[in-house]
C-alpha cells in the first residue's frame, strides 16, 4: 500500500483509517540531507517544478502530483490515487518560502476519496506535523538540501527508507540540470 500512496496520504490517512487511538501519538522530527553538485537555485527549482516533483516524489507514490502554489501564504494540495483509483492527499499551507533558501509546509487538511476535509478526527493532529526544506548554498557551485519532517514514530522506518531514495532523485535531476 505504501508504494501506492503519497507521503502525506500515508502519514495521515492510513494512520487514521480505522478507529482513532485514545492516547496521544508521539511525533518525531527526522532530518535528511544530501550534498549536491549544483547551486541551491537549481535544487530549489527542481523541488517545486511540477514535472520534476512527479519524479522525486514517485518514491513515495508513483502517480503523485500537486495542485496549487508554492508561494508563501498559498495552499498546495498533494494528491495520489490509492489502489482503487480514489484520490487521496494532503492539503497544506506554505508558511514560508524564501526562494533558494527555505520552504516550510504546514498541513491543514486531507483529501479523502477526492473530497477536501479540514475538520474532524482525521485532521485534528495536523498542526503537529510539518515539512521544512532547507537549501544551503556552499558558495562553490554546490549545495546541501536538508529535509526536516515531523512524523509519527511508527513511520520512522518508512521515511528512513524513502526520503534518502527521494533525495538521490533530486540530486540526479539537479546535477544534470546545471
Amino acid at each position: 500500500m505504501k508504494n501506492l500512496l503519497f507521503l502525506f496520504t500515508l502519514l495521515f490517512v492510513s494512520c487514521f483509517g480505522g478507529e482513532r487511538p485514545n492516547k496521544v501519538r508521539a511525533m518525531k522530527v527526522l532530518e535528511y540531507n544530501v550534498e549536491i553538485d549544483a547551486p541551491s537555485d537549481i535544487v530549489y527549482n527542481v523541488m517545486i517544478d511540477k514535472d520534476h516533483f512527479k519524479e522525486w516524489v514517485a518514491v513515495f507514490g508513483p502517480d503523485s502530483f500537486y495542485e496549487g502554489s508554492w508561494e508563501k501564504g498559498r495552499k498546495i494540495i498533494y494528491k495520489s490515487p490509492d489502489e482503487s483509483g480514489n484520490i487521496q492527499g494532503m492539503i497544506s499551507s506554505i508558511k514560508e518560502n524564501i526562494p533558494n533558501k527555505e520552504i516550510f509546509v504546514q498541513p491543514i487538511g486531507i483529501v479523502q476519496d477526492g473530497v477536501e476535509v479540514y475538520s474532524g478526527d482525521k485532521t485534528k493532529d495536523l498542526d503537529k506535523s510539518f515539512e521544512n526544506y532547507l537549501f544551503i548554498d556552499n558558495g562553490d557551485g554546490t549545495s546541501v538540501l536538508k529535509i526536516e519532517v515531523a512524523v509519527y514514530e511508527e513511520l520512522e522506518d518508512y521515511f528512513n527508507d524513502t526520503w534518502p531514495k527521494s533525495l538521490m532523485v533530486i540530486k540526479r535531476i539537479s546535477e544534470s540540470s546545471k
